[in-house]
Order: structure tokens, then sequence, then C-alpha cells
């Protein structure tokens, strides 16, 4: 007994001796030592060279880069990334849009560039694209759309409000038939004041066994916009990229030339990778155009964090959205005190087993109006969404579509416990599919516990 206490204790003592502290910073060098006095430049040096009780100290300024480690930590010796005390670190993925600016027209400049993006911040804040009808641009739940006309079907939409200019190549963002979901399409053969024709038809290959009618097919009343063409550039804040010849137009908020602003564009989808490790955290640092993707992780855990903007979504067809950025899957899992706001589709889809969501605020989520909730827990097995404050999501405030994976083990159950806030539509406050032979869904408040679809 003596012996293999002696072992343990050993084996814990060469743990924390081999734990090393290692420093980032904007003015660093990866040539450097990584200490305090002589820091590395990139996470991609941190991340190469941590090991098992490591921890890497963020020091202020932004690193646009996807943080990854090499290795995974292990139970009781967590790998550990955080900013240092009171420094801001920034995590971002977005990169600076640069060269010479030239007066358009007005208040318009333009810029040759050759990157591709779908997604322009000034100053940090998101730019709408050029659009019609125009939309408040600090508000990305306050979208404004056009109804369509007689005429309108599978094949063309038909507005006699129409507005003048070439709207050929733009997306249009259709919430078709009964209005259930969205889609988009490109718009062909444009003609101001009349209508036009969808790139490819919005008729299903298969049709809805469950409704006589169709409930997907376009007609009148149907809201909609278009999205992406320099005649749309009427408004301080709007921008387009002609991919074609490489020119992104700007109007900044305040008129001024775009030198006299920070304007960045989204270059990448995450700014943590956390896909199948286990034993990391992620603590204190600020993310902005770009998710954490805890897929498959284990024991892995987001600690005080801000993200803004996870991710964007420009066009899709049939009503598939793209797949969530913002992902919590595999076991054991936590995000706490976080705030997750300004998010296409769903905030964070949480899936797996024993997850947890703990004292977080989430807010415009789903800008888009998608068919997902702003929190997604579909396939969540004993997950935990706790002390949380939900509000502004352009859909469900929080969907649960379990199914047959809630019968995994007996009794599972999901359950939404303890003062959490859920409101502020316009997004219907709860929708969740019954959970079949025995699974059960709890949302308990602080007054009452609700059972809903237990059999």
């Amino acid at each position: 007994m003596h012996r293999t206490i002696l072992a343990l204790s050993c084996t814990m003592l060469a743990t924390a001796a081999c734990a090393a502290e290692y420093h980032v910073a904007a003015e660093g060098d990866d040539a450097n030592a990584g200490t305090p006095a002589s820091p590395w430049r990139t996470l991609a040096k941190a991340c190469a060279t941590v090991g098992p009780g490591d921890t890497v100290w963020m020091g202020v300024g932004t690193y646009r880069e996807t943080l990854r480690p090499r290795v995974p930590g292990t139970n009781g010796a967590v790998i550990r990334f955080a900013a240092r005390s009171g420094e801001k670190a920034i995590l971002s993925g977005a990169d600076p849009l640069t060269g010479s600016w030239q007066p358009h027209a007005g208040s318009i400049h333009s810029l040759r560039t050759d990157l591709k993006f779908i997604q322009l911040f000034v100053d940090g804040r998101m730019m709408p694209e050029a659009r019609w009808p125009n939309s408040p641009r600090d508000d990305l739940m306050t979208m404004q759309r056009a109804t369509a006309g007689e005429g309108t079907g599978y094949e063309t939409l038909a507005d006699p409000r129409l507005p003048p200019g070439d709207w050929n190549g733009a997306v249009v963002l259709l919430w078709p038939g009964s209005e259930w979901a969205n889609t988009t399409r490109r718009v062909a053969d444009y003609q101001p004041g009349r209508g036009f024709r969808f790139d490819v038809t919005t008729e299903a290959k298969t049709k809805d066994k469950y409704h006589k009618e169709d409930p997907y097919k376009p007609r009148a009343g149907n809201p909609y916009l278009l999205v992406g063409a320099l005649a749309g550039m009427d408004s301080p804040g709007e921008w387009y990229l002609d991919a074609a010849t490489g020119t992104v137009y700007l109007w900044t908020p305040d008129g001024k030339s775009p030198s006299t602003h920070r304007v960045e564009v989204k270059r990448r989808d995450l700014a943590v990778d956390l896909d199948k490790l286990s034993f990391i955290e992620i603590r204190g640092v600020d993310i902005t155009g770009a998710a954490v993707r805890m897929s498959d992780s284990q024991d892995c855990t987001l600690e005080d964090c801000r993200l803004r903007y996870p991710e964007h979504v420009r066009e899709y067809s049939g009503g598939k959205v793209p797949a969530a950025q913002n992902v919590m899957t595999g076991k054991r899992n936590t995000w706490r005190r976080c705030l997750i706001a300004y998010s296409a589709t769903t905030a964070l889809a949480m899936a797996g087993e024993d997850n947890s969501l703990l004292n977080c605020v989430v807010h415009d989520a789903n800008y888009l109006g998608s068919g997902r909730g702003g929190l997604d827990l579909s396939r969540s097995v004993g997950a935990r969404v706790e002390h949380c404050t939900l509000f502004r999501a352009g859909r469900d405030t929080l969907t649960s579509e379990a199914g047959e994976t809630l019968v995994i083990r007996p009794g599972p159950k999901l359950e939404l416990l303890a003062r959490n806030s859920i409101g502020d539509r316009p997004g219907e406050l709860f929708r969740a599919s019954p959970a079949p032979i025995g699974g059960r869904l709890y949302l308990r408040s602080d007054r009452a516990l609700y059972c809903v679809g237990a059999r």
C-alpha cells in the first residue's frame, strides 16, 4: 500500500514538474523563448509546443488564426489557453482588407482585391450587403422584406415594385408557400417593375406526401428580399463584392473613406477547433467572426468567453442550411459564463452526452430566419442548460428534436434547469419533438416543472 501511494505521489509530482507556462503576444516573435519577457507571436507556435498540463497565456492583441492544439490534455493534466489578467485577447476569423480605396460615386468607394468573401466588418461591426428592401444597419434581427405578387410560382417571382437597376446574379432569400422555412436562389432575367426567373427551379424532385398541395410552392404574398448587387447600394454601411472584376464597393457608416476605418472581411470559419480532442480549456478570450468547434470532444471547457458573429450564411438551396459552426458534441463538455451573439443560424448546436451550457447569454441568433432554433439541443442526451438567458431569435428560441436518441439508455432526460430566462420573440419560445419509449423532456422553471412529450 505504501509503495502504491508513493508511486502515485511521484507520478503527480512528475506531472506538475513537467507542466509549463508559455506566453504569446501580438508584438512577439515565434523565434523567442515563449516567456513573459520574450513571448511568441502565434498560437500556432504554442499549439505545436504545448503538452498535457501546460498553460498558454495570451497577451493583448488580435490573433488571426485557428487555435488547435497538437495533442489532447489528460485527466488531471488539462491544457489551458487563457487571456492574461486585465488584457483583451481576440481570436478573429477576419483579415484586414488592404489596398488603395478610390472614390466611386457619391460616398461609395471601391477597391481591387483578389479575396473572396461574404461578410465585411467596419470597426468591428458587421455591415449589410447591398440589398432591397433596406434593413436597419445596426439591427440584424429587423430584416425588411418585400412581398411576391400574382404570377409567382416554382420558376419565377413577380412583383410590380421591383426596383430599377441590374440585379442579375443577386441572391433572392425567399420564404415560399406556407413560409415554414426559407431558401435561396440566384436571380436571372431580371425585369424592373415586373419580375425575374429563379436560376434553379424551386420545385422539389420528391413531393411532400403529407399534404395535398405543395406547402413549399412559391406564391403571391410570400416574403422575400434581394441581396448582392451594385444597384442596391443606396444606404450608408452597405457593401458589394463584384467577384467577376475583383472589386469591392463600400459606403462607410459616416460616409468617409474606408481608409479612415478598420475594414475586415471574414476568412476563417473557426477560431477554436477542438474536434476529437479532450481536456482542453479556453478561458477569457473574445472571439469575433468565427466559431468554436467542440465536436466529438470530451471534457473540454469554454469559459468566460465572448463570441460575436460566429457564423454567416449567404445562400443555400432546398431549405438545407449549412451545418452549424458553433458546435458542442461528444461527452462532458461545458460552456460556462459565455456570451454568444449575432449568429446567422443557430448560436450553438448541442448533441452528444452530458454536455452543459451554464450561466450563458445567447441573443440575436438565427438572424437569417432559417428553420433552426437560436439554441439547438437536437440529439442531446443528459444535456444541461442552466442559469442562462436566451432572447431575440429568428425562429424558435430553443429547439430540441431529439427523437429516438433519447432511448440510448433507460429514462434519459434533457433538463433546462434553474432560472433560465427565455423570451423576447419574434421566435417561438420552445419547440420539441415527443420523446419515445420512456424518454422524457423536462422544462423546469422556478415555479413549475413541465414534462413535454413523454410516453
